[in-house]
């Protein structure tokens, strides 16, 4: 995985205008500090399923951790897979973007993200809903200048499938917890 300090410009998408958080790696200090549980399983309920313009292969591993982590972890009922996906997080004013091991950086290594970040975490839409695409294209234009909301995934028991944003209107997240 790349390094970019917290609440730097990350272009590792192509999009302009991301907000780095939690993009650590080994050799790079970081801030610690115990994070509020319900911080924590609200993050990790928005990373159950968690909406992508883009799609990667493979997985990023720890470089904090001697050996391989766990390819998932579990907060409050929410399964998420580590490593395999980013999570988008508009405020209002701009998006942050965090991969998935942030939850594994603030359980296993203390990671405290920036305040910021977690504000809007906690003020985030439900993911995958309407009122979610509108706050994440009004504060991420280069998302909506290079066509997000027609391309929308939504991960569902039954696959992907790709449409516009009356797609993910009707789409519903699966009635389980677990990330696929």
């Amino acid at each position: 995985m790349s390094y970019y300090p917290d609440l730097s410009s990350c272009d590792y998408f192509g999009f302009p205008g991301l907000i780095a958080v939690g993009w650590l790696e080994a050799g790079h200090p970081f801030p610690r500090a115990r994070i509020e549980p319900a911080l924590l399983e609200r993050c990790a309920e928005l990373l159950v399923h968690p909406w992508e313009p883009w799609l990667f292969l493979g997985c990023h591993d720890c470089s904090l951790c001697g050996d391989p982590i766990a390819p998932q972890i579990e907060i409050a009922g929410h399964r998420v897979a580590m490593g395999r996906s980013n999570l988008l997080v508009p405020d209002g004013r701009q998006t942050f973007v965090a991969p998935s091991l942030i939850l594994h950086y603030i359980v296993d290594h203390g990671y405290a993200p920036p305040q910021p970040f977690l504000d809007a975490v906690w003020d985030c839409p439900v993911m995958r809903t309407p009122a979610y695409l509108r706050l994440l294209l009004s504060t991420s234009p280069s998302l909506r200048e290079r066509g997000a909301a027609s391309t929308v995934c939504t991960k569902s028991p039954a696959g992907c499938c790709w449409g516009d944003m009356s797609t993910m209107a009707r789409a519903t997240p699966p009635a389980s917890s677990t990330s696929e």
